[in-house]
């Protein structure tokens, strides 16, 4: 590359030579000009097909979703029961380990591991909600991959009586 600019500036330094203070470019001057222009436009074509071909290959964004179905769960729990549905979404190009570990309030009451290729997969969560715990509660989904940790949750804001 920089011997295309060596030879582009060594053949502008000619053109800016060969001309006379009050004429206008001769024809000479004109053919060199867009033989220059050629040139140019062609080294940009070809700078402008690598860079497009590397994004090409690079293959795009990866990544994992996490997120709890808004229709699954209730923000008020009737009796002792809860229950909603989170899923997880693999666009990683890879096969990937997860693991779902899923709290109500700081207390652990599941875990599930599992691997996936891509697409998407749900799963259904029912839990007793014991009787001590105090309103509002935040019921939390952590996904765990080799790297990232993703995080979604709702609340349970209280019983119905």
């Amino acid at each position: 590359m920089p011997r295309i600019l060596r030879t582009l500036r060594r053949q502008l330094s000619k053109l800016t030579a060969k001309r006379t203070s009050d004429s206008s470019p001769t024809e000479e001057q004109n053919q060199a000009m867009e033989k220059i222009i050629g040139k140019t436009v062609l080294a940009a074509i070809i700078i402008g097909l690598i860079v497009t071909s590397y994004f090409i290959l690079q293959g795009g964004e990866t990544f994992s979703a996490l997120y709890i179905k808004p229709d699954s769960y209730n923000n008020y729990i009737n009796g002792s029961y809860a229950s909603f549905t989170y899923g997880v979404g693999c666009y990683e190009g890879k096969p990937t380990d997860y693991t779902t570990d899923i709290f109500l309030g700081e207390e652990s009451i599941g875990k599930n591991q599992f691997r996936m290729s891509s697409g998407e997969k749900e799963w259904n969560v029912g839990f007793n909600v014991p009787d001590n715990i105090e309103f509002p509660v935040k019921v939390k989904v952590v996904l765990t991959t080799e790297d990232t940790e993703y995080e979604t949750h709702y609340w349970l804001k209280g019983r119905i009586k």
